[in-house]
C-alpha cells in the first residue's frame, strides 16, 4: 500500500510540470546569481549597501558666530568634588578632582586655601568651566576652572571674602549651566575659546546681584533642564560682586 502512495503522489508529481531540477550555474566572472527552485539565493550574492556606506550624516555644531558674545559659548557644568588635597609646593593651591558627569574626574587646581578647609572642599557642589585650554599649575594638569563670587573684605588674611557659585539643590553632575533668556548655543572647542579670548571677554561681565544671584550681563545662570527659582545658581552670602 506504501508503494501504491509514493507511485501515486509522483505522478502528482510528473503532471505538475515541476521538476526536481539543480540550480543553473552562473558562467564564471559573470557576478549574477541564479536562484535555486526552492527560490533562495545561493553563495556568492552581492548585498547592495545604502549610499554613503550607512553612515550617519554628519550634524554640524551649533556653535555662536565670531561676532555674538554670549556666556553660552563657554561650557559650565555642574560638578561635585571627589577628592582633594594641597599642592606639595604651592601653598595656596588645592588639587581637586572634580566630577562633572564625564567618564573620568576632572582634575583642577584652584586657589582656595585661604577660603576653605580640606573638609569642606570635600563633597562640595560647584560649577566648572570646561571648555579651557589645560595649564600647567605648578607642575599640575588643571584641566579648567571653578566658579567663586570675591568682594573686598578687610577683616580676611586675603583681604577678600571668596565663595564658590553654588548649583540649586536638584542638579546633578554634568548639567550645563546657561544663560537664561539667551539664544541657545554649542559650547565652543577649548582651542577656539583661546584663540578668542572668550573667557577674558565673557568673564569681564560675570558676576552675583544684589541677591547673589550669578548673572551674566544681567542674565541670570541656571541649570539647564530645570526652571523658574529652582534653576538658579548663586553665591551663599557674597552680594554685588565679580565672579571669577
Amino acid at each position: 500500500m506504501l508503494n501504491d502512495l509514493i507511485a501515486e503522489m509522483q505522478a502528482n508529481v510528473d503532471a505538475s510540470g515541476i521538476a526536481n531540477t539543480p540550480p543553473q550555474e552562473a558562467p564564471k566572472g559573470s557576478g549574477a546569481v541564479v536562484d535555486g527552485a526552492d527560490g533562495e539565493k545561493k553563495k556568492g550574492e552581492k548585498k547592495e549597501r545604502p549610499k554613503g556606506g550607512g553612515r550617519p550624516a554628519k550634524v554640524e555644531p551649533n556653535v555662536p558666530p565670531k561676532d555674538v558674545e554670549t556666556v553660552n559659548a563657554l561650557d559650565f557644568r555642574v560638578g561635585v568634588i571627589i577628592a582633594v588635597k594641597k599642592h606639595d609646593t604651592a601653598d595656596k593651591l588645592y588639587c581637586e578632582e572634580i566630577d562633572i558627569g564625564e567618564a573620568e574626574p576632572r582634575t583642577i587646581a584652584s586657589g582656595l586655601v585661604p577660603h576653605y578647609t580640606l573638609e569642606q572642599m570635600q563633597g562640595k557642589r560647584l560649577i566648572v568651566v570646561a571648555n579651557l585650554k589645560p595649564r600647567n599649575l605648578v607642575g599640575f594638569k588643571s584641566c579648567g576652572m571653578v566658579l567663586c563670587a570675591a568682594s573686598p573684605d578687610p577683616s580676611h588674611p586675603s583681604g577678600e571674602k571668596v565663595e564658590f557659585i553654588d548649583p540649586p539643590a536638584g542638579a546633578k553632575p554634568g548639567d550645563r549651566v546657561i544663560g537664561e533668556g539667551l539664544a541657545h548655543y554649542d559650547a565652543l572647542p577649548a582651542s577656539q575659546v583661546d584663540k578668542q579670548k572668550v573667557w577674558e571677554k565673557i568673564g569681564a561681565n560675570l558676576r552675583v546681584d544684589a541677591q547673589g544671584v550669578a548673572t551674566w550681563s544681567g542674565a541670570r545662570l541656571v541649570v539647564e533642564g530645570l526652571t523658574g527659582e529652582a534653576a538658579v545658581c548663586t553665591a551663599p552670602s557674597v552680594k554685588d560682586a565679580p565672579i571669577r
